[in-house]
């Protein structure tokens, strides 16, 4: 019984044993899972954003961009201007507009400026270089002009121009190796790009693109040039009278008729030159000596030849139409070669004159030497014996008096012989009126390159002195 007892307590005991070791266990469990899961989670939420950004870098495909492609590239247009003193001119530069940085150099701002609007001013006489330099992204551009700038007194450019015939030196270049460089022309017919030269054809518009281009990528600069006729001074007909003052007229009996006419125009019609024209007169008649019965003009009082006279008169310009009553005495030839010597004669004697030989008039009708034929033959020499000699100028009245045949035209012709009609005179007047027109804007030109010579050379010198 005493056994039965004890051996139930140890049943007991060893029961309560095993129970409390496997509540004791499941607890350790329980704890241990708990404090797994965080570290889990963390290590989740950890290898989540290394998928991404694996998942992205597979993604991706563009490189990163080389040195070399981010390097700017750049294109230079350089072009030569002639321009006047004076000038403004708007280029019209369009690379100006997505600028993010414009920056100006000028050789000598003395005499031609450039701004970052794109206006260049042209304000003395001489060579100069503006350059101007666009910057845009990576990309560089570059207009260098060469300018050439001279007086003229009566043209002004606005814009960039050229006058048909002109030329003006223009390159296209780049600095970045390997970069293809192109030039074009947009209107060949207006302006043609040849030997680096751009050469005005025609009027109207052209625009010259410089291009630079490496690996697909383009840096381009382009600039509009107007060709224009060159324009003609504006030449006035008072200009024209005025430009006649202090002038002698010395002929024959169709400059007796010439001095007629004259007469019964306005006040100062070729600035009251002054006539001393005497019928039946000619080379002959003033190589003749001098005498109470000869046929030499007359002046307050004085009878002299025409050398004199125009030294007396201190003339600086005087016009000479013989011919007509010398050909039937000397023949076309003889004729020729003593009115050379008597102008020769005339230009030795008086220093600051001109001589301006007036052709012979034509014929209605021919009689003997003095025809037509004879004329052109003499007109021709004159000519000739002009262009090569100082202070002699020929001007042709002949060839407007002209009909369709060759001869005096009827309307000019009074008397079917060779003497002129009003309308004849006229025509005379016009021709001298346009041959002055000639020479004012002749004599305007010289001025003004005169004026630019001697600028050039002070700013030489100032330019030496700095």
């Amino acid at each position: 019984m005493y056994l039965r007892r004890k051996l139930a307590r140890m049943v007991l005991v060893i029961i309560m044993l095993i129970f409390s070791f496997t509540f004791f266990q499941t607890e350790a469990f329980a704890d241990g899972e708990n404090s797994n899961q965080p570290a889990i989670q963390q290590s989740e939420q950890q290898s989540e954003p290394q998928s991404e950004q694996q998942d992205n870098t597979e993604l991706t495909t563009e490189q990163p961009a080389t040195e070399e492609e981010n390097s700017p590239l750049d294109v230079k247009l350089t072009l030569t201007v002639r321009m006047y003193r004076g000038d403004k001119i708007d280029l019209g530069l369009s690379a100006l507009e997505d600028a993010d940085k414009v920056e100006v150099y000028n050789s000598n701002s003395r005499l031609s400026v450039i701004t970052k609007k794109g206006i260049i001013k042209a304000k003395r006489c001489g060579n100069a270089k503006s350059r101007l330099t666009i910057y845009s992204g990576n990309k560089i551009k570059i207009l260098e002009i060469n300018v050439k700038i001279t007086k003229c007194s009566y043209r002004k450019r606005k814009t960039l121009q050229m006058y048909i015939g002109e030329e003006a030196a223009v390159k296209a270049s780049t600095e970045v190796e390997g970069a293809v460089i192109s030039l074009t022309d947009s209107k060949k017919a207006v302006a043609k790009i040849k030997n680096d030269k751009l050469i005005a054809k025609k009027k109207g518009k052209t625009v010259i693109t410089a291009c630079a281009e490496k690996d697909g990528k383009k840096s381009k600069l382009s600039i509009t040039v107007n060709v224009l006729k060159k324009p003609e001074m504006k030449v006035t007909n008072s200009m024209k009278d005025k430009w006649f003052r202090g002038s002698v007229m010395a002929g024959h009996s169709v400059g007796v008729g010439f001095e007629d006419y004259c007469s019964a125009q306005y006040n100062g019609f070729l600035g009251n030159a002054r006539h001393i024209s005497v019928g039946c007169y000619g080379v002959y008649n003033d190589m003749a000596p001098v005498s109470g019965s000869s046929l030499h003009p007359t002046i307050n009082g004085r009878k002299a030849r025409l050398k004199d006279h125009i030294t007396a008169l201190g003339t600086k310009k005087v016009f000479i139409n013989y011919g007509l009553n010398d050909i039937g005495v000397y023949g076309p030839y003889k004729f020729i070669s003593s009115y050379e010597s008597l102008i020769n004669e005339l230009i030795r004697q008086n220093k600051k004159t001109t001589v301006y030989i007036v052709s012979p008039t034509p014929m209605y009708k021919s009689s003997g030497d003095l025809s037509n034929y004879n004329m052109r033959i003499i007109n021709k020499a004159l000519k000739k014996y002009a262009k090569k000699t100082k202070r002699v100028e020929f001007i042709d009245v002949f060839t407007p008096m002209l009909d369709s045949s060759g001869k005096l035209a009827d309307e000019y012709c009074s008397d079917d012989y060779c003497h002129i009609t009003y309308a004849g005179y006229k025509v005379y007047a016009d021709t001298l009126k346009d041959f002055a027109k000639k020479k004012i804007i002749e004599e305007t030109d010289a001025k003004d390159k005169s004026e630019t010579e001697k600028e050039i050379k002070k700013e030489k010198k100032i330019s030496s002195g700095r």
